[in-house]
């Protein structure tokens, strides 16, 4: 039987353990991504969250939406970062609302 040091076992447990929560992170955001995209099919046009009407959802009026999976897909949605979802940004996840 072949001997396995201590240290090299350690290191093969850390490292598989990053690789599993790496992968299952991914796996959450496609699944919360997908679940925008069914739930976005029943839910108000964009212009109706938009409450300041400036062509943009900021996360106040998410919040006030009181829609919790486009709350919690967020920053997901926000693909360029600027705290704000334009309408291109919520097109690409509801064609339906353009």
């Amino acid at each position: 039987m072949r001997k396995v040091s201590l240290k090299k076992l350690a290191i093969s447990v850390v490292a598989a353990a990053f690789v599993s929560s790496y992968v299952s992170a991914k796996d959450d955001v496609k699944q919360e991504i997908g679940a925008l995209k069914n739930a976005t099919k029943s839910v108000a046009p964009f212009t109706k969250y938009d409450a300041d009407k400036n062509g943009s959802l900021s996360q106040a009026e998410v919040v006030a939406a009181k829609n919790e999976v486009l709350n919690k897909a967020f920053a997901t949605l926000d693909a360029n970062g600027d705290a704000a979802i334009s309408k291109e940004e919520f097109a690409k996840f509801s064609p339906k609302h353009k």
